[in-house]
């Protein structure tokens, strides 16, 4: 069995995402994430219930999941949206608690497990960042994962935004 290198399966998978956007065949998947349990006030506070979410899976086993979550947050607040912070299912609560404290995050302290959100868990578990964009309960198919610059971040939240309003309007 011949391995490829990362770089090519994500490449495919890029070209792939694209041709179903294009051939309008990107489904966004219904789940009943109606509030933003991260600063439920601040959600309510907005007075539009179609305040996009983005849902990010953080983990401190990779690193940069944690060094960059402040800056990250705060563009995807800049850009609208409410965000929910979860805590990588596979890291147990003393060892997340012990890497927030050292990293000087106490806002991160109480960030739930991601199962216990019920979300389902299959495309975040392969990196850390993972991001998925929802809006009036419809969650993107495609995640991003990892950091990136503040241009691309803004990018990415923007396009996935962008198909859900099209692709799933709200109801109400």
């Amino acid at each position: 069995m011949r391995i490829l290198p990362t770089w090519v399966i994500g490449a495919a998978l890029a070209l792939a995402a694209g041709a179903a956007l294009a051939a309008g065949t990107v489904r966004a998947t219904p789940f009943p994430l109606q509030t933003c349990p991260w600063s439920a006030a601040a959600f309510a506070a907005a007075g539009v219930p179609h305040t996009p979410v983005i849902l990010m899976m953080l983990s401190p086993r990779m690193v940069y999941s944690l060094l960059e979550w402040r800056r990250m947050r705060a563009i995807a607040v800049d850009e609208g949206f409410c965000v929910v912070a979860a805590r990588d299912p596979r890291v147990p609560q003393g060892e997340w608690q012990q890497a927030v404290s050292r990293a000087g995050l106490p806002e991160l302290r109480a960030a739930p497990s991601l199962a216990d959100l019920g979300v389902p868990q299959a495309l975040f578990l392969n990196h850390a960042p993972t991001s998925q964009v929802w809006r009036c309960g419809h969650a993107h198919p495609w995640p991003i994962f990892g950091v990136m610059t503040d241009a691309g971040w803004r990018r990415s939240l923007r396009a996935r935004l962008a198909d859900l309003e099209r692709d799933a309007p709200c109801d109400h």
